[in-house]
């Protein structure tokens, strides 16, 4: 059975932020295991194509922040379907997870940027930079088959805990 996922709950839930009391292990450990692969690699996939075609196609005030808008979009819907796991909130070590999937090439540059970020130049109007436009148009052209992922969903774990929340408020 596949249940559908909301990837902002569940970047929120696999953040080492806790905005007000304390994070819930159980919701955690569930959303972790239980995410809809589908479902979170659309999302991300989005991501990218969206940011490509506003910031980057359209070749109007392109900077490096736009670039790793639309890369984050695509290494994490590559991180999805080669890991099966929700991607790392830190972006650099997506990025590093990917060795292999993607192009030396392409995670060079993207180091590069993540520099250029760090030294306040992330919005520096540039051109686009061609390779990996083409990366990410061959990316967004792939199709992707989803019938070998299967969610094992424990709901008597998730139950157990919801029942334990509402009895003790």
């Amino acid at each position: 059975m596949q249940i559908n996922s909301n990837p902002t709950t569940i970047e929120w839930l696999n953040s080492d932020i806790v905005y007000y009391g304390r994070q819930n292990k159980v919701f955690k450990e569930f959303a972790l295991k239980s995410f809809n692969k589908q479902a979170l690699y659309y999302h991300y996939r989005s991501m990218c194509n969206n940011n490509y075609i506003k910031y980057l196609k359209s070749h109007t005030e392109v900077t490096y922040k736009k670039y790793l808008y639309a890369f984050r979009g695509l290494v994490n819907s590559k991180w999805v379907v080669a890991k099966n796991k929700v991607p790392p909130i830190i972006f650099a070590e997506a990025i590093g997870g990917m060795k292999g999937i993607i192009p030396d090439h392409i995670i060079g540059k993207l180091h590069e940027i993540i520099k250029f970020k760090s030294q306040g130049k992330e919005k520096e109007i540039i051109h686009n930079i061609v390779k990996m436009d083409v990366y990410i148009e061959r990316f967004l052209k792939e199709d992707i088959d989803f019938s070998r992922y299967k969610n094992r969903v424990n709901y008597k774990l998730l139950n157990k805990e919801l029942r334990r929340i509402i009895l003790k408020s």
